[in-house]
């Protein structure tokens, strides 16, 4: 039986090869790299994707044998939005600009989990307040009329049944 937890792995980070232990945490990486105050970890990716953002923080990151990492400078103009598909129980993150309206963060993210955007989804936070009549907002205004504390979001819809 061969398993993938709790070994060591090659990685890279900004060119440099190290040793890790897996699963690991963004924090734990960004020190490994020594990532420079200010800037981000992104975990590369293969295709005409983007690179994924590693959070630093101690959310579990399970690595493969020469996973590549590179830093950037953070661009504090943008954050990260988090959206889940409470039917498709799926999620997608990605980075966007903090004048991009709660709509087009939504449209984004329905494109991302392939699913249509329905006519009855609703969007809302997790803890399940409304966000219906805010969609033509800016995550900024969002943020600074303290209607989110987070940029995480959940899609709901019906759920259907038999």
């Amino acid at each position: 039986m061969d398993s993938s937890a709790d070994h060591e792995v090659r990685v890279h980070i900004d060119q440099h090869p190290y040793r890790s232990p897996t699963p690991t945490t963004g924090a734990a990486l960004y020190t490994l790299g020594q990532v420079q105050p200010h800037h981000e970890l992104f975990r590369e990716v293969e295709g005409d994707r983007e690179d994924t953002p590693v959070p630093n923080d101690g959310t579990p990151l399970h690595l493969q044998q020469d996973d590549h990492f590179h830093s950037a400078e953070a661009r504090p103009d943008e954050v990260k939005v988090e959206f889940e598909d409470i039917n498709a129980v799926e999620t997608v993150d990605f980075r966007t600009s903090l004048a991009t309206t709660l709509n087009a963060a939504w449209d984004e993210a329905v494109t991302l989990l392939g699913e249509p955007r329905k006519p009855t989804d609703r969007l809302q936070t997790p803890g399940g307040a409304d966000l219906m009549p805010y969609l033509g907002l800016t995550l900024r205004e969002l943020r600074e009329r303290k209607i989110v504390h987070a940029f995480k979001f959940q899609i709901v819809g019906p759920t259907g049944g038999a």
